[in-house]
């Protein structure tokens, strides 16, 4: 096999099944881009060792904050992750993978804020409109009982 088992189609899968099996049965590497796995690093686009893996996930694990919490936990946080990378519990990688991750809760911290605000705009928006709905609609029914009541009258005399 001369392709990656991330640029096989299923026509080659089809055709090579019992090459893939045998490259798949006793993994030794992950991709972090797809998430195959393979025994040849060849095979995949962004090959990880497994044994790396799970070391960076339970890394990452500890460091997630509630993607919902507040900016200064995440400021609280960032902090922590600097004390402790001056101190010299985290290596270079992991240091950057923190920073990577706060980078992201901080984005969809804002992103979030952004769409709660706006969504409070159009609740507004709506309020308002429903308020003069309900205006024009207490003035039709004024005018209707007007015509109503003058039409009346006239026939009378």
């Amino acid at each position: 096999m001369s392709k990656r088992l991330c640029k096989l189609n299923r026509h080659d899968i089809s055709e090579q099944l019992g090459a893939i099996q045998r490259i798949v049965s006793a993994p030794k590497y992950l991709c972090r881009s797809c998430a195959r796995a393979s025994q040849d690093k060849s095979m995949l686009c962004k090959p990880m060792a497994l044994s790396a893996a799970q070391s960076d996930v339970g890394n990452i694990e500890k460091s997630v904050i509630d993607p919902i919490s507040s900016p200064t936990v995440i400021a609280n946080h960032q902090s922590q992750v600097m004390a402790d990378a001056e101190k010299g519990v985290w290596n270079q990688s992991q240091l950057k993978q923190a920073k990577k991750q706060a980078k992201k809760q901080k984005k969809f911290f804002k992103k979030l804020s952004k769409t709660v605000s706006k969504q409070e705009k159009l609740l507004r928006k709506q309020r308002k409109l429903e308020a003069q709905f309900e205006q024009i609609n207490l003035s039709l029914s004024q005018m209707g009982s007007q015509s109503s009541h003058s039409t009346g009258r006239e026939s009378v005399h």
